[in-house]
């Protein structure tokens, strides 16, 4: 079944969205209480914010509206998998591998880095969700 172009910017910023709950939900539990010192977690989460933060803003946000901008030049109506560009498919594998590795090989030794690195790459993703407003945004005023 085909859907509407409007459906498709509404699909894909809502699994951005979920995906970045998802990764902080993640390398918060139970990583974050597996740290042991109180000022080690603080550090973790500042880095996680003061590295995530920025990154939506400057390069997510850029990756989601071109993401939007794809799903723009697209028909009005098309299939609901067309709201992500082919290399966001074989990107999204080799990604959930990279956590798989770093929560396998590190999530015991050193739960502040995956505490660090899921929150900041959640963090990113939640914030550069306004990109897909900003993009569809565009293609109602043209």
């Amino acid at each position: 079944m085909k859907v509407t172009r409007k459906t498709r910017f509404m699909f894909a910023a809502t699994i951005w969205t979920l995906v970045a709950v998802s990764l902080i939900g993640r390398g918060l539990f139970p990583y974050f209480g597996n740290i042991d010192s109180a000022s080690t977690k603080g550090i973790a989460l500042l880095l996680a914010v003061l590295i995530g933060v920025p990154k939506g803003l400057f390069v997510i946000s850029k990756s989601t509206e071109r993401t939007a901008n794809y799903i723009a030049r697209r028909p009005e109506k098309d299939w609901i998998w067309m709201s992500f560009h082919p290399v966001l498919y074989l990107l999204i594998p080799l990604m959930i591998a990279m956590g798989l590795f770093l929560r396998k090989h590190y999530g015991h030794t050193n739960p502040e880095l995956i505490v660090g690195v899921y929150v900041a790459i959640g963090l990113a993703l939640l914030v550069g969700v306004r990109g897909f407003g900003r993009a569809y945004a565009a293609t109602k005023e043209t």
